[in-house]
């Protein structure tokens, strides 16, 4: 039997994040914010940004909850977030995006290694944290592209590449987890690597279904 209370839940947090989508230039999500509804420092080197990584999460999360809902006005903030995505890479390079864009300005900023100054220089960043987004996020940007312009997506999708199944595979530590390039356990490389290895699975059941 279904529990209203957890549909009401989820309504009332897809609530918050169309309060909570920033204004142009950057109009997508902080990462934390305050009372106020203004964002605000996270850790030490999380300042207060517009922020690309955490912005997908949410797209994706109003999407689902439009899904489940019926409600349309859940995908409102969509098009013009995607818009900023296409506007906002790095470099020209439409595979990269900072992590953090300054408010106001809407230009990358990073956090200098060991003293966490903020900084528009790329030489010295931690090694302990992902600033600049590169391939797996674009793919990841580039799926829910797909998914918000067809509605669902088919389990033979032959857009899994098993080529990068086997890499994540290779790559796995023999205690199942992922490290980053500076050494370290990396949970957002555990996340896209198993959700990858999830859609692969998937993948050889014709049924198509929403993904949710």
């Amino acid at each position: 039997m279904q529990d209203q209370r957890f549909l009401s839940a989820a309504q009332k947090a897809g609530d918050f994040l169309l309060l909570a989508q920033l204004p142009e230039p950057h109009p997508i999500w902080a990462q934390q914010y305050n009372l106020q509804m203004e964002p605000a420092w996270a850790r030490k080197f999380e300042p207060p940004a517009a922020c690309s990584r955490e912005s997908l999460g949410a797209m994706q999360a109003l999407y689902e909850l439009s899904l489940v809902t019926g409600e349309k006005r859940y995908r409102g903030p969509l098009p013009t977030a995607l818009a900023w995505f296409e506007r906002s890479h790095l470099d020209g390079d439409p595979d990269r995006w900072a992590r953090f864009y300054e408010l106001g300005v809407n230009q990358p900023i990073y956090c200098e290694a060991d003293t966490y100054v903020i900084t528009r220089q790329i030489s010295n960043l931690p090694t302990h944290y992902t600033y600049i987004l590169g391939d797996a996020f674009a793919d990841e940007l580039g799926t829910f592209r797909q998914i918000l312009k067809t509605g669902i997506r088919s389990r033979s999708d032959t857009r899994i590449d098993a080529g990068k199944v086997t890499a994540a595979l290779q790559s796995q530590t023999d205690a199942g987890y992922w490290l980053s390039e500076g050494g370290l356990i990396d949970a957002g490389l555990l996340g896209l690597n198993f959700e990858l290895m999830c859609e692969y699975i998937s993948s050889f059941n014709s049924s198509p279904v929403l993904v949710e």
